[in-house]
């Protein structure tokens, strides 16, 4: 196996790792982008509120996507993902906490796909 070979292998594994398709219950329709792109989150909480958040966009679909940020936010809260790329709106359709951070996963309500990257 060439050098680049060997190094393509390692990450594609490490990206598999990252997308945790063992760990979720592959529902999807859609095959998911693995990529690391920081984000900005911005929700209302259950008072109203406006929050904001840094987080990292760790893969995307055109149905959905899948952030790791320190706050958590509730399963079926509204959200806006913004990237240097644009900015999409989501619901969050699931929550789970690993090693300090909680990974969630986004289903897609914006009508346009864009790539907030």
């Amino acid at each position: 196996m060439l050098a680049r070979d060997r190094e393509k292998h390692h990450a594609d594994e490490y990206f598999r790792h990252l997308a945790d398709t063992e760990l979720v219950d592959e529902r999807r329709k859609d095959p998911r982008i693995p990529l690391m792109s920081r984000v900005a989150v911005e929700w209302r909480d259950q008072d109203g509120t406006q929050m904001t958040a840094s987080g990292t966009l760790e893969d995307k679909s055109s149905s959905g996507a899948c952030i790791r940020l320190k706050e958590a936010i509730p399963v079926g809260t509204k959200l806006t993902v913004k990237g240097p790329r644009g900015e999409l709106d989501y619901q969050v359709m699931n929550s789970r906490m690993e090693t300090g951070y909680y990974v969630l996963g986004l289903r897609n309500n914006s009508r346009q796909i864009n790539d907030v990257r």
